[in-house]
């Protein structure tokens, strides 16, 4: 079987039209080597043999005699993404987890871009320091991947990496020559749901344009949160330089920024049937009541406890209907949602949100907020953090609530 390994890996190469430069480049080897297996002139490493087949797309039966590979993949990509946590020990570990998956499984597209996105978080300190990583990774899946999506989200990532390492007319020449990525003035004319609307009949049409608002209002929503929210909450947290003064004042405008897309929502949904879009108005609301904490707004805070509680219990128990709101209306909405393992406690415990606001934020021990105190910056427990209302009645009211449609499964 060995003798005819370096014949079976040229007849598949050259299947794929690919060449030995471009195999040696993702299987981290030189060409030579791999022309001296072709040629009968010496065999690959044993270590090497899972990611030739991988690489290749083929089961190992064709070089050995294993046929997993989709199995392990999945395995494996699961295990390193169990913990949803974006904290920098855990990130790290995810990093390292997909480093060596694609070791393995060196044409996974999608562990590129998972290790991509992770890189990402640690990219600040020093500013740009995996750039080179991130550039080699969205280089690739830009190059070779079939998925436009992932092409389009590599080319982002790319620009940004460029960006990070001081290199911004790179990152700006990136976004402009992109042959996938349109300008916005081209309106949504050019996008794939616009276009297969109309590839659709009678009432259907209708149907589709209204289902491609309402990802519009998500994606303008998200967009706003994304970038005018989360990216200051992250530079606020890698910036020592940000006075705990000057950050109250971007708490000030965080707060009216999120108001703004509660404003959006509900003017897309004036019948309050939000359907999946609850999930998201729950960090809302929990942003604002952290902001009032911090302010010691408390009676500002209950307010939104409050609402997040009563959108946690709409959002677990509702079922599938449809929408009344005009820009939606008759659209299918998503109910009945399937608990979640949310990666805060033991791999096999599934949880809803009711419950996971119980555990995972206002009766959390574990979980943390960076809060500012005095000229300093502290972590403290969401326990620790609500203690000062923690007693009254509309907390222990929010609590009791939520605890009769908590859900857990073990």
């Amino acid at each position: 079987m060995m003798l005819k390994i370096g014949e079976k890996i040229k007849e598949l190469r050259e299947k794929k039209n690919i060449t030995q430069n471009k195999m040696a480049e993702y299987l981290g080897i030189t060409e030579q080597a791999i022309s001296r297996w072709e040629n009968g002139g010496g065999y690959p490493d044993m270590e090497l043999i899972p990611a030739i087949s991988n690489f290749l797309e083929v089961s190992t039966d064709a070089l050995f005699e294993t046929d997993r590979k989709a199995e392990r993949l999945k395995s494996l990509v699961n295990e390193a993404n169990k913990n949803l946590d974006w904290d920098h020990k855990t990130n790290c570990r995810r990093i390292e987890m997909f480093r060596n998956i694609l070791k393995e499984f060196p044409s996974d597209y999608n562990s590129m871009s998972f290790l991509s996105r992770a890189l990402s978080y640690e990219n600040y300190n020093p500013p740009g320091k995996h750039s080179e990583e991130i550039i080699a990774l969205c280089n690739r899946i830009i190059n070779d991947c079939p998925s436009i999506g992932m092409q389009r989200e590599a080319t982002y990532s790319l620009a940004q990496a460029y960006k990070n390492k001081g290199e911004r007319e790179k990152a700006v020449k990136t976004l402009k020559e992109s042959t996938i990525i349109h300008s916005l003035q081209n309106g949504i004319h050019y996008s794939r749901e616009y276009m297969l609307s109309f590839t659709a009949d009678g009432e259907e049409v209708a149907s589709n344009l209204k289902y491609m608002l309402t990802e519009l209002c998500g994606e303008l929503c998200s967009g706003i949160w994304n970038n005018l929210i989360c990216m200051e909450y992250d530079a606020y947290i890698r910036n020592d330089a940000l006075s705990n003064e000057e950050w109250l004042e971007v708490l000030k405008r965080h707060i009216i920024i999120v108001e703004k897309i509660e404003k959006i929502i509900g003017a897309f949904y004036e019948d309050e049937d939000y359907g999946f879009y609850r999930e998201g108005m729950l960090y809302h609301y929990c942003t604002l009541a952290n902001y009032y904490m911090i302010f010691g707004e408390y009676d500002k805070a209950l307010e939104n406890i409050e609402k997040c509680a009563e959108t946690a219990i709409i959002f677990d128990t509702e079922k599938p209907s449809r929408h009344t709101s005009i820009l939606a209306k008759d659209i299918k909405i998503q109910g009945d949602y399937q608990l979640s393992n949310y990666g805060n406690h033991e791999e096999d415990i599934k949880y809803n949100q009711s419950y996971r606001l119980i555990h995972d934020y206002f009766s959390s021990k574990n979980n943390t907020v960076l809060v500012p105190v005095g000229e300093k910056r502290e972590r403290k427990s969401y326990y620790e953090f609500y203690a000062p209302i923690r007693g009254h009645e509309r907390f222990k009211a929010v609590i009791a609530n939520l605890e009769k449609h908590a859900k857990i499964e073990r």
